[in-house]
């Protein structure tokens, strides 16, 4: 997907604010956007707008926007025009092999997981796994740690009952809260949870939903080096496998797809 505007500066006193603005829409205008998540990043990233904003002013909702922009859905060719327009855009096509925009996305791998989801494994996961917490990272994190592009990744762990406790005074350590919708299990009542229970731990970064089972998944182990973090020394990591996640249904149809064209990558 292409998009293409015009217009020079009206008078000369205007010439350098103009300029300006000209470099920012070429900036749009003269790249190719392999989907409408990465144009509408691109188009808010140059304005300086959230997505309250863009919503205000293309008249959109922002749910529409936010599910756009994560990839979970795609929005009619009718909708791209009417939010290009407001910002002197138009749509044009190209054509390509249909695997080029999934491997140019791959390119990024785990470095698109975004801030927040670094900054909460940093918070909880990894001390976990350092205090020898037995459990499993699973959902769209594990899927991005095995090279999956995932801005904004919805974190899974799988623990076992048994270790709920010792999985719990990290969370009290880190100074997040764990509770099942929204009730603090402080002080830990375990007779109160039972497997099969989903619980949460809200820390000011994000949640984390944590699946209580009564065998760990089948695991493989990479190492990550941490980020956004003092001490950035490879951690081993017991993550979901990338085929099972794939098959499981956890991961939206945009990373399912990249996770797809990652595997047969991987296969050759």
């Amino acid at each position: 997907m292409h998009s293409r505007t015009g217009n020079g500066p009206e008078s000369d006193r205007l010439s350098a604010l103009s300029g300006i603005v000209a470099g920012m829409a070429r900036r749009i205008q003269d790249r190719t956007y392999r989907s409408t998540a990465e144009l509408m990043r691109a188009i808010r990233d140059e304005h300086v707008l959230t997505q309250d904003e863009l919503a205000g002013r293309t008249g959109l909702s922002r749910y529409q926007l936010c599910r756009w922009e994560k990839g979970a859905r795609e929005p009619t060719l009718a909708m791209v025009r009417k939010l290009l327009g407001e910002f002197g855009l138009a749509v044009t096509f190209g054509v390509e092999p249909s695997t080029a925009a999934l491997d140019e996305r791959l390119e990024s791998g785990a470095d698109a997981i975004g801030l927040d989801a670094w900054l909460l494994a940093n918070r909880v996961v990894w001390p976990a796994v350092l205090a020898g917490v037995p459990m499993v990272v699973g959902g769209e994190f594990a899927a991005g740690l095995q090279g999956v592009p995932i801005e904004e990744p919805e974190m899974v762990l799988h623990l076992r009952l048994t270790d709920l406790r010792a999985f719990h005074d990290v969370v009290r350590t880190a100074r997040c809260s764990l509770g099942v919708l929204g009730a603090s299990l402080d002080p830990l009542e375990p007779e109160e949870i039972t497997e099969g229970s989903e619980l949460s731990v809200v820390a000011m970064a994000g949640t984390i939903r944590v699946l209580l089972v009564s065998e760990l998944p089948v695991a493989k182990v990479i190492s990550v080096e941490r980020q956004f973090a003092g001490d950035k020394t490879p951690i081993d990591v017991p993550v979901v496998p990338l085929e099972v996640l794939r098959e499981s249904g956890m991961l939206e149809p945009a990373a399912a797809a990249l996770a797809q064209r990652l595997l047969q990558r991987a296969t050759g």
